[in-house]
């Protein structure tokens, strides 16, 4: 009832005794009485033929109901006012943690990548190092055919069929070597580039 009240203050008028007479204020018994007197006239002629025992008139009766009536379609109102906004409060929450939860898992999102990017291009600089070195250690392997195959050139004179078996011996050798590794380089190639498609993928 209070909030009838509060919503429209023209109620005093017809249950303001009432409200007092029923609330837990203190001194609820005196207020009731000095809102009795502010009453409309009509309540308080009801009320005072009450007291002397007579009936009340229809009219009386008439306005009286359908205050009644009025005070039930209030309230429902209130009611349906109240949780209305319970519910946009609930709606608004909602909303509010949906957007919060949304931009921690973009940064979360964005942190991941950050890394994978990192680590992509660590790998990168890594297999870029080892290709040099093979690429490095295979023309020194080279540069030492060469100088061994000179000079067993220059031997031929003296020791022609020895000199012959040794180098092709020597020959097929650095050709395996060479070819193990050249086997190995293109390996490490092929697998950074299948890492790197797997990554982008």
């Amino acid at each position: 009832m209070g909030q009838l009240i509060a919503a429209e203050p023209q109620l005093m008028g017809w249950v303001g005794d009432l409200f007092f007479k029923n609330s837990d204020m203190p001194n609820r018994t005196q207020l009731a009485d000095r809102a009795k007197v502010m009453l409309v006239p009509q309540i308080q002629q009801m009320l005072a033929k009450q007291e002397q025992g007579q009936n009340y008139d229809p009219q009386a009766a008439a306005q009286m109901q359908q205050m009644e009536q009025q005070l039930k379609e209030m309230q429902q109102f209130v009611q349906q006012a109240q949780k209305a906004i319970e519910t946009k409060q609930i709606e608004g929450q909602a909303r509010l943690q949906e957007a919060q939860l949304k931009a921690q898992a973009d940064m979360e999102l964005a942190k991941l990548e950050a890394q994978r990017d990192l680590k992509i291009e660590e790998m990168k600089n890594a297999t870029a190092i080892a290709v040099k070195q093979i690429d490095a250690q295979m023309a020194g392997v080279q540069m030492q055919t060469e100088a061994q195959n000179e000079a067993l050139a220059t031997g031929l004179e003296q020791q022609h069929d020895v000199g012959i078996l040794q180098m092709e011996q020597a020959h097929e050798r650095e050709m395996a070597e060479r070819a193990a590794m050249e086997s190995e380089a293109n390996q490490m190639r092929e697998a950074a580039q299948q890492q790197e498609m797997t990554q982008n993928a």
